[in-house]
């Protein structure tokens, strides 16, 4: 149960933090944008161990290995989902649409 509420946290902490600090970030520093999903992946996962008792990040390599690799997931599942979920909408749709076929109206014109 702790690991599911330090997920939920996480995930709200990132919502959260994620267009506060983009728009620091835009302020102070537009050269280091890039640094955006870093950063807030950071903070979100530092609230996360903070509040939940499911999570628990020790160490400065451990804390810098972990918001690289939630965030390398992150980045990888928001360009591969939209992709797979479109991909399924388009065969949907496709499987879905029948041929048009004449009214009786247009018929007896």
């Amino acid at each position: 149960m702790g690991f599911l509420t330090a997920t939920v946290i996480f995930a709200v902490a990132q919502t959260i933090f994620t267009p506060i600090i983009m728009k620091l970030i835009e302020r102070y520093a537009s050269a280091l944008i890039s640094l955006i999903g870093l950063l807030s992946t950071w903070v979100a996962l530092f609230v996360a161990t903070l509040f939940a008792g499911g999570l628990q990040i020790t160490g400065l390599s451990t804390c810098i290995a972990a918001t690289v690799v939630v965030w390398v997931v992150t980045a990888i599942g928001s360009w591969v989902l939209p992709l797979i979920f479109l991909r399924d909408k388009d065969n949907k749709d496709k499987k879905g649409k029948k041929k048009a076929q004449p009214s009786a109206d247009a018929s007896a014109a």
